[in-house]
């Protein structure tokens, strides 16, 4: 990346590395803001071209916070602050990158805010799951239920995962956030257990927790303590998440698989992986992106795609789910080339455990 923005920047600019994957240009002799975003985009543009990673094809998505002195702030630590600021709004803009303005201080006090409350939330009991069963496309049967997190904020009311999940993981709350999910998905397995019903719980793991080797002893602890069979725990994993280590998430991955946990690419057909790679990868389910099967009745690109990728994965052993069926039409669809299992509004919405039809329950 580095060397990139090098390149792609003149002699009498300075880059320079933050730390992690943080860097910072500067930019002498531009007065003017317009000159800055067009900088921007091509530093954008030149980051998105694909780089090989020991042979690997790998995309960098870049956010970028644009700032002019004397116009935003003359103190370097301003500056700085500013610039932070407006790379964080550029994380929730198509454009990827942003111009500072007065009004992003506002949000990011917004965002101070809520991480304080989601610190408390973490010590209390605010957080709470509900579920959303998997079914099998063939028979009609709940084969499993993924656990969702929800907070209910004080102010706020209810806020979904998109609402707060990110903030946990852009500030060392990832871990802690995992850790109550899982602890609480296994404590409602095990109670399922007792009424009866060995029912499979997947739960998502952040991207940061996956290349920790202690990530198989910590989950192991949990299963133990919640009294829950390691064939009912099902951890999902993001592409992305996968790729940010390659070879340590695949040793992880491993290491669960051996003492029974069951591990899922979730969200696939949205990161950057390589097909070849996945071929590696010892995944046992594979979770089609709810975006190829929503306008898969509408564009036959997207079927295309959806089908290849269940061939693909049924030639590797792979399980398929399909996420975000919301159709009549979808669900036979995906019957038709073959899908393993769905999830989605048109099989069954989220819901707390007490309202899941849930299979044998005594």
């Amino acid at each position: 990346v580095g060397a990139r923005l090098n390149a792609a920047t003149r002699q009498v600019d300075t880059v320079a590395r933050l730390g992690g994957d943080e860097f910072v240009v500067l930019l002498p002799g531009l007065s003017t803001v317009a000159d800055a975003a067009l900088v921007a985009r091509k530093l954008r543009d030149c980051l998105a071209e694909p780089v090989d990673v020991v042979g690997l094809s790998l995309k960098v998505k870049a956010s970028i916070g644009v700032i002019v002195s004397p116009t935003h702030g003359d103190e370097p630590s301003l500056l700085l602050r500013r610039a932070d600021v407006a790379m964080y709004q550029a994380k929730a803009t198509a454009a990827g990158y942003c111009v500072y303005s007065a009004e992003h201080d506002a949000l990011r006090m917004g965002r101070l805010s809520l991480l304080r409350d989601l610190r408390r939330a973490l010590a209390s009991d605010e957080l709470f799951l509900h579920y959303q069963p998997k079914v099998d496309l063939g028979t009609g049967n709940t084969t499993g239920v993924e656990a969702l997190v929800r907070w209910q904020h004080p102010q706020r009311g209810v806020l979904l995962p998109d609402d707060f999940v990110p903030l946990a993981e852009q500030n060392g709350l990832a871990g802690p956030l995992t850790w109550a999910v899982l602890s609480s998905a296994l404590r409602q397995a095990r109670h399922w257990l007792d009424q009866g019903v060995a029912l499979p719980v997947a739960v998502n793991v952040s991207p940061q927790l996956l290349p920790d080797p202690t990530l198989c002893s910590a989950v192991r602890s949990q299963l133990v303590e919640a009294g829950v069979p390691a064939e009912l725990l099902r951890l999902e994993v993001t592409e992305s998440g996968v790729m940010q280590d390659p070879e340590s998430s695949a040793q992880v991955i491993a290491d669960l698989q051996g003492f029974g946990v069951l591990l899922a690419v979730d969200d696939f057909g949205t990161g950057y992986s390589s097909l070849e790679f996945l071929r590696q990868v010892p995944v046992q389910e594979l979770k089609i992106d709810r975006s190829f099967i929503t306008d898969m009745a509408v564009d036959s690109r997207d079927a295309s795609i959806v089908q290849s990728v269940i061939g693909l994965a049924h030639s590797l052993e792979m399980r398929v789910v399909a996420e975000g069926i919301e159709t009549a039409a979808a669900y036979q669809q995906l019957i038709g080339f073959g899908c393993d299992e769905g999830q989605g509004y048109y099989l069954g919405r989220p819901a707390p455990a007490d309202e899941m039809a849930v299979p044998g329950r005594r």
